[in-house]
């Protein structure tokens, strides 16, 4: 599916939707798009939607960032948001943790850079692929699997 949208809250209620529809005990959402695409923005709209109480921050250093999830409508516990920028080649070390996370019940996972590795995109139920027309519009491919 392929459309155009003007913001991240407009595609995070598409991406809510179509996870709803799932309604996943488990769900792992890889993102592409070239840096500024709104990989990010897109994370923390959702995590607005999901009531997350805290800051969401990119965890371009961190890697990976839990946060609890209050009661919701997917029965969800966790959200994992992972950012596998720095990890050109990540090995089976560097993806210990992160897989250990990812894999975990209750648990919906947003993976920025999950081309980054291909055992971790295998694993992914959504590909969100944004791409920059302008400064307020996007080019939005979603490939469910």
């Amino acid at each position: 599916m392929s459309f155009i949208i003007e913001s991240a809250s407009e595609l995070a209620k598409k991406v809510i939707k179509i996870i709803e529809e799932k309604h996943p005990s488990r769900f792992i959402v890889g993102l592409c798009g070239d840096l500024g695409a709104g990989k990010t923005a897109l994370v923390k709209e959702i995590a607005k939607k999901l009531s997350v109480g805290q800051e969401i921050t990119s965890p371009t250093f961190n890697i990976l960032k839990t946060y609890y999830l209050p009661l919701n409508s997917l029965e969800l516990k966790t959200m994992c948001h992972v950012d596998l920028y720095r990890l050109k080649r990540p090995g089976s070390l560097d993806l210990a943790e992160i897989l250990d996370s990812i894999k975990q019940p209750k648990t919906i996972s947003f993976i920025e850079w999950i081309e980054n590795s291909p055992e971790i995109m295998k694993m992914a139920d959504m590909i969100v692929e944004i791409s920059v027309i302008s400064k307020n519009s996007r080019k939005v491919e979603i490939i469910c699997k």
